[in-house]
């Protein structure tokens, strides 16, 4: 159990890292020319920061500390839910599509949510 619980860390890690650059680093966000510099840096970091939690996670998870990763990456998601409900803050894309009235950037962060503490319940039965 504790291996299958550290391989799915460890895709939710991968996940945070790479998808972090990925969503950030398009046209509808960093490179996004309608977008004042300030939010355009400000989305950069926050791209920047989550690549290096997740790749901070995927170490922790690498050295034995599969808990200690999860709630790493526990913590990233909440910061961006969070993030979602201060006043003047708008998280959400452009254009971005909305499903069952939440924008898909939700639901993303739903879903790893879910596989974050999937794979901690999973990770946490073997110890």
């Amino acid at each position: 159990m504790g291996v299958v619980g550290s391989i799915v860390l460890c895709v939710c890690a991968g996940a945070a890292a790479v998808g972090s650059i990925a969503a950030e680093f398009t046209r509808n966000h960093v490179y996004n020319a309608a977008w004042p510099d300030r939010a355009r840096r400000t989305c950069a970091r926050y791209g920047m920061l989550n690549c290096a939690l997740g790749l901070l996670a995927l170490a922790l998870v690498v050295s034995g500390r599969p808990l200690l990763a999860g709630v790493l990456l526990l913590l990233a998601d909440g910061v961006m839910l969070v993030a979602a409900k201060l006043p003047g803050v708008d998280i959400v894309a452009e254009g971005e599509r909305v499903v069952g009235g939440l924008p898909s950037s939700y639901w993303m962060t739903f879903v790893h949510l879910a596989l974050v503490l999937s794979g901690m319940m999973l990770a946490g039965a073997a110890q």
